[in-house]
């Protein structure tokens, strides 16, 4: 589909669970990153939060692998704010 709300809610259902990367300093979702989450909880589908600042951190990483093998995820959706939006 065209229409990114669509492709957003299909990789919601397709996927096992979301990886929702957040914006440093803000740390909130909005647009499609918030829309990622509502899907998510609509399905019922697990989802993760993170700040992209984390990404690097050490014990963030090993948070983010917990909870992909707590929740038995093989096909994992990633979902963040544009580059456009949040440069860097």
């Amino acid at each position: 589909s065209e229409e990114y709300s669509e492709r957003t809610k299909l990789n919601i259902i397709d996927s096992d669970g979301t990886l929702v990367l957040l914006p440093y300093p803000s740390n909130n979702a909005m647009g499609g990153t918030l829309m990622t989450i509502q899907y998510a909880l609509e399905q019922q589908r697990p989802y993760l939060t993170l700040n992209i600042q984390l990404v690097q951190n050490y014990d963030a990483n090993t948070s983010v692998v917990h909870w992909i093998h707590a929740n038995n995820i093989k096909n994992l959706n990633i979902a963040g704010p544009r580059e456009s939006q949040w440069p860097g």
